[in-house]
């Protein structure tokens, strides 16, 4: 995602529906693609088969925890420019 204006593939790793749900809700409203996982270890697959532009990822998971999600994309280097963990 290079130009303002641009479609960005959002991926929501977070065990409450609700909150996927309300994080999912506004941006794709604004037209963005959103994915979404309910445990660490699909989130993290997803992660790494669909190269999304944006990751909203909670800490407290079931599987995979939020940060070893973190470590194990950071090993993975595909340009991970920052990464954002929910409460």
């Amino acid at each position: 995602m290079e130009n303002p204006g641009e479609i960005a593939k959002i991926l929501i790793i977070d065990d409450s529906r609700f909150v996927r749900l309300a994080n999912q809700r506004a941006p794709t409203h604004s037209g963005h693609h959103t994915i979404s996982s309910e445990d660490g270890e699909l989130g993290l697959e997803i992660a790494r088969e669909r190269h999304p532009d944006v990751i909203l990822l909670d800490m407290m998971l079931p599987k995979l925890s939020g940060p070893d999600v973190l470590r194990a994309l950071k090993r993975d280097a595909r340009n991970l420019v920052s990464a954002w963990i929910a409460n």
